[in-house]
């Protein structure tokens, strides 16, 4: 009876010890910016990334981009309260549509407006 108990808490030590071991923690890779390349913005409404890995961020001073070593801010629209962007899409062509609270909807390509519309009401 106790050679039974035994083997079965050797046996039951045994495979908890074969499934643990096999496991491998993920890990994470995170890069600190520092002080000197942060986000200057308090309020981030949208994050989009495209396939050149680069973060476009709708910030309420208008578009920030990160491209993995700096964050540089865009504006699209001439004064610094019009520049409430709230959301970003990314289309399949790499184009990037741009909508702000007021409706307004700028279109870039390669970084250039290249289409504007409005929506007539907040989007």
């Amino acid at each position: 009876m106790v050679l039974q108990s035994i083997i079965k808490i050797t046996l039951a030590f045994a495979f908890v010890w074969c499934v643990t071991s096999s496991l491998v923690a993920q890990t994470y890779d995170f890069q600190d910016i520092g002080d000197e390349k942060r986000l200057e913005q308090k309020y981030i409404y949208d994050i989009c990334q495209n396939d050149d890995q680069r973060l476009f961020i709708a910030t309420e001073n208008g578009l920030t981009i990160f491209d993995g070593q700096k964050f540089y801010l865009k504006e699209y629209r001439g004064e610094k309260d019009l520049n409430l962007l709230n959301k970003i899409l990314i289309a399949k062509s790499g184009n990037v549509f741009l909508g702000f609270f007021d409706g307004e909807v700028i279109e870039l390509k390669n970084g250039e407006v290249v289409g504007r519309a409005s929506t007539g009401g907040k989007s």
